[in-house]
């Protein structure tokens, strides 16, 4: 099976299962900081948290620091590939979870070369993704 096999099996399997509606990618702004100094995204795992909602933060946070416009489609296929060549793992509540800098490039560079059919297929998914990663992967405020 390749990994486009498995990239387009894991969006149909797990994008199904997400709620909310879609937010632009620029929500992110506010959470550039979860780099570390190699600019690896870093993040801890709260209540509700997903491997998969974190690539997707992730996605977004590369995106808007290296002014990289992508499809809500293309940031799903993104997120996708990136949690399957992690081998979708299951979260503990205050795990910590770092995604490399370096395979979001190369997933979104594979995600530019998306043919016009493949990110149609992608865009099914999107009205069912909650787009708004602000609260993933970080501890809530308190007063």
């Amino acid at each position: 099976m390749t990994i486009k096999t498995l990239v387009t099996a894991f969006g149909i399997a797990a994008v199904l299962g997400l709620g909310g509606g879609a937010e632009a990618q620029a929500q992110e702004a506010g959470d550039m900081k979860k780099t570390t100094s190699t600019g690896d995204y870093t993040y801890t795992a709260q209540p509700g948290d997903s491997y998969s909602a974190m690539a997707r933060k992730a996605v977004q946070t590369y995106g808007i620091n290296t002014k990289t416009k992508l499809s809500l489609a293309q940031i799903l296929y993104t997120e996708a590939g990136l949690t399957v060549e992690a081998g979708s793992p299951y979260l503990e509540v205050g795990q910590k979870v770092t995604i490399a800098k370096k395979q979001v490039m190369d997933w979104v560079e594979k995600a530019k070369k998306l043919s016009a059919s493949e990110r149609a297929a992608w865009a099914t998914y999107v009205p069912w993704v909650d787009f708004n990663t602000n609260a993933v992967g970080q501890a809530p405020k308190t007063n």
